[in-house]
C-alpha cells in the first residue's frame, strides 16, 4: 500500500496557505509570488514556501520557473522583519484589488509603446552609449553628492556618496531610489544596516514596478501613470519587469500613498512604497544565471524636474 504520511504531514498547512494567499492572479503573476512568499515567512520555512508556490503555479496562465519562485523567496526574507502590515494592506486599510478592466482601457489605449518611450527621451547632455552613462545617470538622478545606498544584492548593499560611488556603481545591481540620511541605521531587530527605514531620507522617486504582464503592456501603464506624476525614468530589469522612476520630492505622503495605491489597481507590486526597498540601478548588471545582463533605460527625462 502506498504510503500516505507525507500528504498527511504537509495537509494542516493548506487551510492557513488559502487564507493567506489566495488564488494566483491572471495578470501580476510575479508580484503575487514576491507579496505571498512575503506572508508565507511568517508561518513556514523556506523549503516548505518553495513547495507551495509550486504548487500554487502549476496551472497558471504562464510557466513559473523555479527560479522565479526563489528569487521571490529570498528577496522577501530580506525586508520581512523591515516592514509594518500597513506597507501591504492591514485587514482595516488594505490595498486595493487589481482592476483588470482598468488595465485592458490602458493598454489598449497605445500603440507601439516601446517605441514610444524611446522616441520620448530626453537624455540631455548624457551620452547614452557612453561608458560614464551609469555614474552620469546616477549623478542626474541624485544631484548635490548626497549618501545613496546600492549594492549587487540586497545581502551586499553599501552606503556611500555619489561621487565615492563612480564607475564602481555600473556594477551594482540594486539601489535605493532616495538618498540616505546617514551611513548606517538601526533596523527593526536592532542591528545596524546599511539599508533601512532608519538612514533612509525623505523620498525622492517612488518606483513602479509591474510583473507578469507583457513588456509592452508595462510600458502601456506607465505611459498612462505619467500623466499624474512626472515619469523620470523606465528601467527595464533584465527580466520580466520595466521599472518607472517618478518623481515626488516634496510631494506629501498622502498624495504619494494616493498614486501608489492607484498603480497598485493597475497591477503594480506595493512593495516598492517601503522608502528602502532596493531596485533595480539604472544602467546596472544584474547576473541571470553564468550571464551578466545591462539593466537598459528606456526612457530618460533628463529635465524631469522642471
Amino acid at each position: 500500500m502506498k504510503s500516505t504520511s507525507q500528504t498527511y504531514h504537509h495537509q494542516p498547512f493548506l487551510p492557513n496557505v488559502e487564507t493567506i494567499i489566495g488564488s494566483v492572479p491572471e495578470f501580476g503573476i510575479h508580484i503575487w509570488l514576491f507579496v505571498s512568499a512575503l506572508r508565507l515567512h511568517r508561518i513556514l520555512p523556506p523549503e516548505e514556501i518553495t513547495r507551495v508556490l509550486r504548487v500554487k503555479t502549476m496551472r497558471c496562465r504562464r510557466a513559473v520557473p523555479d527560479s522565479e519562485i526563489f528569487d521571490a523567496i529570498e528577496n522577501s526574507a530580506q525586508i520581512k522583519n523591515e516592514q509594518d502590515l500597513n506597507l501591504y494592506g492591514s485587514p482595516d486599510n488594505r490595498w486595493p484589488e487589481v482592476d483588470y478592466y482598468d488595465i485592458q482601457e490602458v493598454v489598449s489605449s497605445y500603440d507601439n509603446p516601446i517605441k514610444r518611450l524611446w522616441e520620448a527621451s530626453a537624455f540631455g547632455s548624457l551620452q547614452y552609449y557612453h561608458l560614464n552613462f551609469a555614474p552620469a545617470l546616477v549623478q542626474m538622478l541624485f544631484p548635490g553628492d548626497p549618501l545613496i545606498c546600492a549594492g549587487e544584492s540586497v545581502k551586499r548593499m553599501k552606503t556611500r556618496h555619489v561621487f565615492e560611488w563612480g564607475p564602481e556603481i555600473c556594477s551594482t545591481e540594486l539601489i535605493v531610489p532616495s538618498p540616505m540620511i546617514a551611513r548606517e541605521g538601526m533596523n527593526l531587530k536592532g542591528e545596524k544596516s546599511t539599508r533601512c527605514l532608519a538612514n533612509t531620507g525623505p523620498r525622492r522617486f517612488l518606483v513602479i514596478e509591474f510583473g507578469g504582464a507583457t513588456i509592452e503592456a508595462q510600458a502601456c501603464l506607465h505611459m498612462h501613470l505619467a500623466m499624474r506624476l512626472p515619469l523620470a525614468m523606465v528601467v527595464h530589469s533584465g527580466g520580466r519587469s520595466l521599472h518607472g522612476w517618478y518623481f515626488v520630492a516634496g510631494l506629501s505622503e498622502d498624495s504619494a500613498n494616493s498614486f501608489m495605491r492607484y498603480a497598485v489597481s493597475l497591477g503594480a507590486g506595493p512593495h516598492t512604497w517601503t522608502p528602502c526597498q532596493a531596485v533595480c540601478t539604472p544602467g546596472g548588471e544584474r547576473r541571470v544565471g553564468s550571464e551578466l545582463v545591462r539593466q537598459e533605460v528606456y526612457f530618460l527625462n533628463a529635465n524631469y524636474e522642471k
